[in-house]
């Protein structure tokens, strides 16, 4: 008797959690089913803010890794066609590292489920994605990469309310339908200070200081003269919007350095994005020692503990240009970043 009650037990929560499931596909239909087949490209690319359903499966798939260095998760959602992968989005806790160093964290708030039907024509599904050849999804992509968009996790839904993040498109542009897949890995963090990202059987290792404390009172200069190990890149960004350009370009300038740390290949990279006021300071008074002063050559020597005592005493770093020759320099406020411009790509040894 006591077995039969256990097993009518089991199977009546096994028949609840599928008639949950339904329950959730049934509302979704009927509150979004009309609306998105009456979506069009050239309707949606006018709309600032999408939100992208996402319910996992095998051609919704997404990863999630555990960010110790800011207690959340960093969750890769991605969408695909026949093997091949439509659009990725990224969640994580700050967008950036300016974003992190300014504590502003990404948008995550629970809803209630009339939010859905008050904005189910920004709702864009697997099947509107699906329907895209190449040149509409290369256009679609573009014109989400400067916008707002937010992903609604099918398995996030709690009763009556939804969870909503902000993600951020995170994929490459196509140009063939026929090209090879990659197999990209999402960044994850290692202690104490490293952040680590991979494509194929190639991984990238930076270093990503954290986030500043608060009883970090030095700046940090960083003195940089070019060589195969340092190289200094600019890059030049403008922002688009149906042909228009509505915003000035962004000029960045990329200091990336090739360390040596524990016999490993180590980037360290820091980016200036011409925005702070910048002002001249005698050379005399940089090398006085009332400011910390690091080389290439210090960097490269320093063992992880020295590094990571460097930077927690680190309240801003500044990178250091034609300071051999000149009697004034101009200090640049730069900021940790991990892209993989050539220098990497080409010397990850």
């Amino acid at each position: 008797m006591i077995q039969l009650l256990l097993n009518i037990k089991s199977n009546g929560n096994i028949i609840l959690n599928k008639l949950l499931i339904v329950k959730n596909i049934y509302i979704f239909i009927l509150l979004f089913g009309c609306t998105i087949q009456a979506q069009t490209l050239d309707e949606l690319k006018k709309l600032d803010t999408l939100y992208f359903y996402f319910s996992e499966s095998e051609y919704q798939k997404k990863d999630s890794y555990n960010d110790m260095n800011v207690n959340d998760s960093l969750i890769i959602y991605a969408y695909y066609k026949n093997n091949k992968e439509l659009i990725r989005l990224k969640y994580s806790k700050f967008e950036d590292f300016d974003a992190q160093f300014a504590d502003i964290s990404t948008y995550k708030k629970y809803h209630k489920k009339r939010f859905l039907k008050k904005n189910k024509e920004r709702l864009i599904t697997i099947d509107f994605l699906d329907n895209l050849n190449l040149e509409e999804r290369n256009e679609f992509l573009d014109s989400r990469r400067w916008k707002k968009n937010f992903i609604i996790d099918e398995e996030e839904i709690k009763g009556r309310k939804i969870l909503i993040r902000r993600a951020f498109v995170n994929s490459p542009f196509s140009t063939d339908d026929n090209e090879e897949v990659y197999q990209l890995y999402p960044k994850r963090y290692l202690n104490p200070f490293y952040e680590e990202s991979g494509l194929n059987d190639d991984f990238f290792t930076f270093i990503i200081p954290k986030k500043k404390l608060t009883s970090a009172t030095e700046d940090l200069y960083i003195l940089f003269e070019p060589s195969e190990l340092a190289v200094k890149e600019d890059t030049c960004k403008h922002f688009v919007q149906q042909g228009n350009t509505y915003s000035a370009p962004r000029v960045q300038e990329q200091y990336t350095f090739k360390l040596n740390i524990n016999n490993q290949t180590v980037f360290f990279q820091l980016t200036h994005k011409r925005k702070e006021s910048q002002k001249l300071e005698k050379k005399y008074d940089l090398f006085s020692k009332q400011h910390e002063t690091v080389s290439f050559q210090d960097l490269d020597s320093f063992s992880e503990k020295q590094l990571e005592d460097l930077f927690a005493r680190t309240r801003n770093i500044y990178i250091v240009e034609n300071f051999t020759e000149k009697e004034y320099v101009i200090p640049l406020l730069v900021t940790p970043t991990s892209y993989w411009v050539d220098f990497v790509k080409n010397n990850n040894d």
